[in-house]
């Protein structure tokens, strides 16, 4: 008899080798041994998604987050799926939930599992979803963040120059495109 870490271990190896059908019944196994194992139910909807089964996803990154409603990644890969969808509003409340999450236990986030970058991805997605919805305060008060934790993401420098040349601070966006 295996062990459930033995079927997640070789999901992760099928899913590396792009088989991800194979990754999906060894992921099944282990949950069937353990059905609480929200790394399992987490590598699923990675799976799910990039498949392109955005629902089963959703599903998977629920369940992770009925067992642990602490859990940041699968709050801000939900967050994403959602926003692929248009559902702005609850990707929205992901990245925030996920955000609020973090900020409970910062100190450990941050030593341990690299939470400066995640928390800088999740301003910027915050932000995007703000300057979309026209909260321009918002937007650049996220951007501020995300570049203060992510300062070498270009992308997020840009779009805050974007914004500022959408809101008609001319000075501003050159200063960021310079």
């Amino acid at each position: 008899v295996r062990s459930s870490d033995d079927y997640y271990m070789r999901a992760l190896i099928y899913k590396a080798m792009k088989q991800f059908n194979k990754a999906l019944e060894d992921s099944k196994r282990a949950i069937m041994i353990d059905s609480k194992y929200t790394s399992v139910y987490r590598f699923r909807g990675q799976i799910y998604q990039i498949q392109g089964e955005l629902k089963k996803s959703i599903r998977c990154f629920n369940k992770v987050i009925s067992i642990n409603p602490k859990s940041v990644v699968s709050y801000f890969e939900r967050g994403t799926i959602y926003y692929s969808l248009g559902k702005k509003d609850k990707a929205l409340k992901d990245f925030s939930k996920a955000r609020e999450n973090i900020l409970k236990k910062k100190k450990e986030y941050l030593k341990y599992l690299n939470g400066s970058t995640l928390l800088g991805e999740i301003h910027g997605h915050r932000a995007v979803i703000y300057a979309e919805k026209k909260k321009y305060k918002l937007a650049f008060a996220d951007f501020k963040e995300a570049i203060k934790y992510t300062p070498e993401k270009a992308s997020l420098i840009h779009n805050r120059g974007k914004l500022y040349l959408e809101t008609g601070d001319v000075k501003k966006a050159l200063k960021d495109f310079n």
